[in-house]
């Protein structure tokens, strides 16, 4: 059939009709791949995050001169520290500890930026992108601001023929090198009586981190 749109219509036996509305339009194959590399292993909160856009021909010749509209999504990561946490024993009957949520991991995130860029002749561009150091409440308790991301570099490519070309990459965004493990050694604790708490720091490959100097502030909820 021709491109276009295009109308149906169907009739009921009671006499009532229903439209539906579709387009056609014309496919055409991509010559070119696009590749989204990040340039870092991890991106600090506030510092500049950076990645590599690649097009490249089927041919193996690099798409030089194309446009490039990326965009920038963030979502929060709950499976790194999962990772890193000891395995409860309550959960020893479970396999997917550390696992996370897949539907949420993979969910496209919150849009927070956006930008435009050309290749090379060498058919590469790197796009760069702010994000944002965490700030806290002095009398308030700490909330997601401090929680592991991940952040989504998509990237759509047009060569000189109009024809675009989507695909993307991704990076973990925390607020430091390594990750704070804090556990009461008690759920209830008698008024006047200490409590014991148990802080850990953990390097992201999941190594103790040595020689820091920890602040403990305690805080009560109504």
């Amino acid at each position: 059939g021709k491109t276009g749109g295009y109308q149906v219509q169907i009739a009921y036996p009671d006499g009532y009709t229903s439209y539906q509305s579709f387009e056609v339009a014309q496919y055409r194959k991509p010559e070119y791949q696009v590749e989204v590399e990040p340039l870092a292993e991890r991106v600090i909160a506030g510092e500049k995050g950076r990645a590599r856009v690649r097009a490249t021909y089927y041919f193996g010749g690099p798409v030089a001169n194309a446009r490039i509209k990326y965009s920038i999504y963030s979502s929060t990561d709950y499976s790194a520290r999962y990772k890193l946490e000891d395995r409860p024993d309550y959960y020893a009957y479970f396999d997917s500890w550390g696992c996370g949520d897949d539907d949420y991991q993979n969910s496209s995130g919150d849009f927070i930026a956006e930008g435009y860029a050309v290749t090379d002749s060498n058919g590469e561009a790197v796009v760069e992108f702010d994000t944002t150091a965490p700030t806290r409440s002095a009398s308030g308790p700490i909330g997601n601001e401090y929680v592991d991301k991940k952040l989504r570099v998509e990237a759509e490519v047009t060569d000189i023929s109009r024809l675009s070309v989507v695909s993307s990459g991704s990076m973990p965004e925390s607020t430091g090198n390594f990750m704070l493990m804090v556990s009461p050694q008690s759920w209830v604790v008698e008024t006047g009586k200490s409590m014991p708490v148990e802080v850990r720091a953990v390097s992201y490959d999941g190594k103790p981190v040595a020689n820091k100097s920890v602040s403990l502030k305690m805080l009560r909820f109504p």
